[in-house]
């Protein structure tokens, strides 16, 4: 079963010269996202899998490993998590029968 990724509605982004700016309401922090970090972020629209965020970078960058993608993608997340800036919830999709 997959777990889907929502950004928290309390973080705001704004894209500058040097990337993009992540700001959280709740904590006062503010994050800065390189390139990559950012096609991550901007990814999250729709409320995506983590095998989804793969797929996507695997077509951005096909001479990477998925393997590599997946590690990559994963850690990103974990970062975010630990920092509020998303949180997963169980895709209902998967309980279906």
């Amino acid at each position: 079963m997959s777990d889907l990724y929502f950004r928290n509605s309390r973080v705001r982004s704004q894209s500058t010269k040097a990337g993009m700016l992540l700001f959280h309401l709740s904590t006062g922090k503010a994050y800065q996202c390189n390139e990559t970090a950012e096609v991550l972020w901007r990814s999250l629209d729709d409320h995506p899998t983590l095998g989804d965020l793969v797929a996507h970078f695997r077509h951005l960058f096909p001479e990477v490993l998925e393997e590599t993608l997946t590690h990559d993608v994963e850690r990103v997340l974990r970062l975010y998590e630990s920092e509020h800036l998303v949180r997963r919830m169980e895709d209902p999709r998967g309980m279906q029968g």
